[in-house]
């Protein structure tokens, strides 16, 4: 009898272990409620925050903080409809918002006309780890580098904003100039080679820690300016 009272012990000892263990390295998809809207048709063609161009008439999303690539299932809770999406872009800025939908995605989940939807999102693939606090890490970047908007090679710093994405040098260095005019703090151009094309991020800021980045964002947002940190 005290044999087998011990090893109930031995055994009940072992299971709460094994739980511990498996709690703290299981895998936990990302799941929440929030309000999807989508995207204005002035938006297609536009070059995305992962590079990519965007198209409305593709199964695509934005997202502050899920991993490019990451497919995620939005459910309409009005309605049980369901589309799964691909992240490609960040967003939605707008104050109370979770995820920005391609026209596409807002079709299959029959919420055009409200325009707004409370949904369920759940990821059913991660393409990369999750990102805290809105820093974004990049897809692998070719040949990149930093330039100053007067076209000079810059070392690059830790952190910034993230303002805008282009295809054209021309167009990039123009919003450049006009953003250092309007009191942008040191606009960088971050230049990089994805898929055989060539884009020109505009970043604004040159910071070694996220928190300095953080408060300067929130000073761009007073300026009428929208971004997100971001690691060089």
């Amino acid at each position: 009898m005290g044999f087998n009272i011990e090893m109930r012990k031995v055994l009940g000892i072992s299971f709460f272990y094994f739980l511990v263990f498996t709690s703290l390295f299981a895998q936990n998809n990302y799941s929440e409620k929030g309000i999807a809207s989508y995207y204005a048709d002035k938006f297609d063609g536009r070059t995305t925050a992962s590079g990519e161009v965007f198209r409305n008439s593709d199964l695509t999303a934005a997202h502050r903080t899920l991993a490019f690539g990451t497919i995620v299932k939005v459910t309409n809770l009005s309605n049980g409809k369901s589309v799964l999406v691909r992240i490609n872009d960040r967003g939605p800025y707008a104050h109370g918002r979770t995820i920005d939908l391609s026209k596409k995605a807002a079709i299959e989940l029959n919420m055009l006309e409200n325009g707004l939807a409370e949904v369920q999102i759940t990821e059913i693939i991660q393409k990369e780890s999750r990102i805290s606090k809105n820093i974004v890490s990049e897809i692998p970047e070719e040949n990149s580098f930093v330039m100053s908007i007067w076209g000079t090679r810059r070392n690059a710093p830790l952190y910034g904003i993230q303002l805008a994405s282009f295809e054209s040098e021309e167009a990039a260095l123009k919003f450049g100039k006009e953003a250092y005019e309007n009191g942008i703090k040191m606009p960088l151009i971050k230049v990089f080679d994805q898929d055989g094309k060539t884009f020109y991020r505009i970043m604004a800021g040159d910071f070694n820690n996220f928190d300095e980045a953080s408060r300067y964002l929130r000073k761009l947002e007073k300026m009428n300016y929208s971004g997100f940190v971001k690691t060089y």
